[in-house]
Order: C-alpha cells, then sequence, then structure tokens
C-alpha cells in the first residue's frame, strides 16, 4: 500500500491548460476516483502520474519519492487503459507474462505470479485463449491481469469499463472494488460516471476545466457539495432562485420562516437553494398545512408524471411558476394525480443546499 501526494502540479498543452495547481493527498490503500466531464483534466492528470506526460509545474510523490525524473518503466505504477491494449498476437498467458520479462522476473516466480493473478481475474482456465476469441469483459480482465502481476505499488484505471455494456459494466464494478480491497492496492480511477464514481471509491475528486471542485468522500459529494457545478453534476437537482423577503428568504413564491440574517451571504442577486428530487416529499393536504421547525411545506401545481415502476417522476410548479422535479414512491393516489392538481411539498431543512453568486456552497 503506498501513498500518493499531487503537489501543485500545473499543465498546459499550448495556449490550453488542461491542469491548474492540482494537489491531492491519496491516502495508501484506497480507491480514490478522479471524476469530471470530458476535458475536465482527469486523464491528463492520470497519464502524468503515470509518466506518459511531463508536467511543467508542481512535483508528484509516492511513499514521499518524487517520481518527476523516473521514466514510465521504472515508476513502478501499473496502467489499465479503456481500450484494453492488449496484444493481439499473444494469448492472455503471454499478454499477462510481458510486463514480467519487461522485470526480468525468474521463470519459476513468473508462473507462479501468472497463475495467481489469473486465478484472481477468474481466467485461470483461458491462458491459451486470443483475444479476439474473448468477450469484452475477460479483455478487460487480461488488461488488469497485466497490470497487477508486476506487483505495482500504485494501480491506474483510466475509464476502464467504459466500453462495456451496461449490466458487464455493474457486475465489473463489484469485481473490481472487491479485487482492489482484497490487495489493498491504492487504485487511481479515472470515469464520467457519477454512479461508478460513488459505487465504486472511498474518495470522490470532481473536476472541471482542469481545476478541483471538491475532494471527499462519495456521501460528502452528493449530499454536501461545495459549490453549484458539483451539486449539477453529480446527480440530479433543483436549483431555485432564492431572495430576502422581508427579512426572511423566499423561493417558490413561498416566504419561508429561514432568516436571511443567517444565510446572508446568499441574499445577493444569482443565489439559489438547491434540493436533491427524491428528498421530496409529496402529501395531499385537503387544507393548507403550515411549515414546521424541521420542514418546509409549500403548494405546487402537477404538469406532467411518469410511473417506471420501483418510482414516479414529476414535474410540477410553485405558485411563483418555479419549475420542481421529484422523484417518488409510487403510490397510486400519486399515480392518479392528473395536470393542474394541487399537492403539497414537503422539504426538510437539512436538505437544502445554498449557492451565492460566486458558486459557493452553505448549508443551514
Amino acid at each position: 500500500m503506498s501513498r500518493v501526494q499531487i503537489k501543485n502540479i500545473k499543465k498546459s498543452y499550448g495556449t490550453v491548460t488542461a491542469l491548474q495547481d492540482i494537489s491531492l493527498d491519496i491516502p495508501s490503500g484506497s480507491f480514490f476516483t478522479l471524476l469530471g466531464p470530458s476535458g475536465c483534466g482527469k486523464t491528463t492528470l492520470l497519464r502524468t502520474l503515470a509518466g506518459f506526460h511531463q508536467q511543467d509545474q508542481g512535483t508528484l510523490l509516492v511513499d514521499g519519492e518524487p517520481l518527476d525524473h523516473i521514466p514510465v518503466h521504472k515508476r513502478n505504477i501499473g496502467m489499465v487503459f479503456q481500450d484494453y491494449a492488449i496484444f493481439p498476437h499473444l494469448n492472455v498467458g503471454k499478454n499477462v507474462a510481458f510486463g514480467l520479462k519487461q522485470h526480468r522476473v525468474p521463470k519459476q516466480q513468473a508462473r507462479e505470479r501468472i497463475d495467481n493473478i489469473l486465478r484472481l481475474v477468474q481466467l485461470e482456465n483461458l491462458e491459451n485463449r486470443m483475444p479476439h476469441e474473448l468477450s469484452g469483459g475477460q479483455q478487460q480482465r487480461v488488461g488488469l491481469a497485466r497490470a497487477l502481476v508486476t506487483n505495482p505499488k500504485v494501480l491506474l484505471m483510466d475509464e476502464p469499463l467504459s466500453n462495456l455494456d451496461a449490466q458487464l459494466r455493474i457486475d465489473l464494478r463489484r469485481e473490481l472494488r472487491a479485487l482492489q480491497q482484497s490487495l489493498g492496492i491504492t487504485t487511481i480511477y479515472v470515469t464520467h460516471d457519477q454512479e461508478e464514481a460513488l459505487e465504486m471509491s472511498d474518495f470522490v475528486c470532481v473536476m472541471h476545466n482542469g481545476v478541483i471542485q471538491q475532494s471527499d468522500t462519495p456521501w460528502a459529494i452528493y449530499h454536501q457539495p461545495a459549490n453549484q457545478f458539483v451539486a449539477s453534476f453529480v446527480g440530479s437537482n433543483n436549483f431555485l432562485p432564492v431572495k430576502v423577503a422581508s427579512g426572511f428568504l423566499e423561493f417558490c413564491g413561498v416566504v419561508t420562516d429561514l432568516e436571511a440574517d443567517y444565510l446572508a451571504a446568499v441574499s445577493s442577486e444569482g443565489a439559489v437553494v438547491s434540493v436533491r428530487p427524491e428528498r421530496i416529499r409529496l402529501e395531499l393536504f385537503d387544507q393548507p398545512k403550515e411549515s414546521s421547525a424541521t420542514h418546509l411545506r409549500f403548494p405546487v401545481s402537477v404538469q406532467y408524471h411518469s410511473f417506471a415502476g420501483r418510482e414516479l417522476r414529476l414535474s410540477v410548479q410553485a405558485t411563483d411558476g418555479t419549475p420542481v422535479q421529484i422523484i417518488s414512491e409510487p403510490k397510486q393516489a400519486y399515480v392518479r394525480l392528473t395536470e393542474g392538481d394541487t399537492v403539497w411539498v414537503v422539504i426538510k431543512k437539512s436538505d437544502l443546499s445554498f449557492f451565492d453568486r460566486n458558486n459557493s456552497g452553505l448549508r443551514l
């Protein structure tokens, strides 16, 4: 298990800045995911760690030892690529053995390592198969075995599941995570798939435009986003304009009991409040019901809903015209709602996140 430190890394391609002063401390033995949209810098950072790119500034360390001037083949870092990158003219066993030959591992020791790693990735009966005789999932396992067989200090994975079909991706997520935990190897994983990142990781680092937006546990990334970009990129969210009215905060046409002084930073123009669709509860009242010390309640008009088996998705509109998206349990009474029906939404105050015009996040 190895600790990875990334200190003030900058990287540009001509006039385009790919990485802007990136600093991370990745704990030993952790599964650490770089998450973000295409072009955010996550793959550039991974390939810089591997040694395929040279940073313009900053330093990279593994267990306190700088990597900056160490060539790729001497960094003792394993790499699993998006496109498998296995040799089409070599069978499974020879593909896996390739790195051991590069490291001049003795024949008997190499044989033991190959047997062990093929068993770990469930390919022990396919050693003599050629790549074209394997499924996509099996080919990816070959790439993983080849990266692990050299006993690297750190494992890097660049969107390794993106070329697989949906169900196979889900199955391999669990396998990869279980394998990483059993080996205890520090793993840095790149993906743009939010669900994949949240499910597999000990820590998630969200990137955008070459800048770290937030690095934290999956729970904190989802429930305590540092800014509006994180809140919008990771999962679905409602962003509702908020303003000050009579000394209190107002959104969705309702003056709440949330004092503007308590959240003075969001009283500026451009501030919004966010709440996850699945955190909004529906209630059907004959008579209006007031908010409580812990919950907000206000009426909305149903615009559209769709039944998706285990959940019901609704589009509703607040009295001021603000659209709100809700994901609810599929109660029959809710399924029977029609356009124009009035229902009440209930939101727990602690589920609200506020963002000022500078994109900074605040919570109750």
